[in-house]
């Protein structure tokens, strides 16, 4: 993939797929996901993911936000950090 084929971040964030192997927490076998079925999982498109496998295949742009398989089963995609806010400094305990 050339780095002109890398999906950049002027378009929105751009996703890492970690596929692999994962033990499910529900029925205890030990299941591959790949990078199609990592990216349907998580409900984004391929055309903004780079493939991490044995190293990625072209350069990650800062602020990716890497996928891998979850046990759990459960794939939303991470909240990002800058667009949590605090709670209101109020006094009252949360």
């Amino acid at each position: 993939m050339s780095e002109e084929a890398v999906p950049g971040p002027a378009r929105g964030p751009v996703y890492v797929l970690l596929p692999g192997p994962v033990r499910s927490a529900h029925d205890g076998q030990l299941h591959y996901i790949g990078a199609s079925a990592l990216a349907q999982l998580y409900g984004v498109p391929l055309s903004r993911c780079v493939v991490w496998q044995n190293g990625p295949r072209a350069p990650v742009p800062a602020g990716a936000v890497f996928l891998r398989p979850r046990a759990d089963g459960i794939y939303r995609l991470p909240v990002r950090r800058e667009s949590q806010q605090a709670p209101p400094d109020d006094g009252a305990c949360w």
